[in-house]
């Protein structure tokens, strides 16, 4: 995915200025991966995948995991405290 993540508490959620109890915050960003290419941003909160509740980091890494080059995953994510639904297409890690 071409991240950088942690856990929402509930500091992080009032210094994001979201209503969303759980869910992972994106630190970083790879450049060139495929957060970046599917518009992804620093801050941003994903909350589901595919359907998928994400409340936290094992969840998270769980459905990148059984997740394959190629395949698109629909992202719900909570940006500037706004829901926002996202589709972004998995590419090859470099490195």
């Amino acid at each position: 995915l071409g991240v950088e993540i942690s856990e929402l508490d509930y500091d992080r959620a009032k210094e994001l200025n979201t209503d969303v109890s759980k869910g992972v915050v994106i630190e970083g960003l790879t450049p060139g991966g495929s957060a970046e290419k599917g518009g992804l941003r620093v801050q941003d909160v994903i909350i589901g995948v595919n359907g998928k509740s994400i409340d936290g980091v094992p969840a998270l890494q769980e459905v990148v995991s059984s997740s394959r080059t190629g395949q698109t995953l629909r992202l719900n994510l909570v940006r500037g405290g706004k829901p926002l639904d996202l589709t972004i297409t998995l590419y090859a890690q470099k490195g």
